[in-house]
């Protein structure tokens, strides 16, 4: 659910978040849902990011994504909505792979976003999470 802070809801500065969301289990392939926020009519800046861990193990080829779309659990084709990690694996406790974004937009409705991600591991690709956290700030 997202909230606003510290700022008066409508003025440049408003913030909207879904909060730190972690433990989120990762099917290789699979785009998921980190949150969504409902931006109203402004000018935003997107943030969110991305932190892909595994208890056990994920090999071949890899890629680890973190975008903004406004369509559910649904990586757009291509564009500054999207930030593609590439091959890089991570290890049993450590060497998680973090994918941070921003994204700056203009809202002339009310829309929900989404922040999206997805890991692949061609070969193996087991026990993996998603961790993060998606914010916005009105800048205009």
């Amino acid at each position: 659910k997202s909230s606003a802070q510290s700022t008066v809801t409508g003025q440049i500065g408003e913030q909207l978040t879904t909060g730190y969301v972690s433990g989120i289990a990762l099917t290789s392939g699979v785009a998921f849902n980190l949150g969504s926020l409902s931006l109203p009519v402004g000018l935003w800046m997107l943030y969110a990011f991305i932190v892909y861990s595994t208890t056990s193990s994920v090999s071949g080829n890899t890629d680890w994504f973190c975008s903004f779309n406004t369509v559910s659990a649904t990586l757009p084709a291509a564009g500054l909505q999207k930030v593609d990690m590439g091959t890089m694996t991570p290890r049993n406790g450590g060497n998680n792979i973090t994918v941070s974004h921003c994204f700056y937009l203009a809202v002339t409705s009310p829309t929900t976003w989404y922040c999206v991600g997805s890991g692949i591991g061609s070969s193996v690709f087991n026990s993996v999470t998603g961790n993060g956290a998606f914010w916005a700030v009105r800048v205009g």
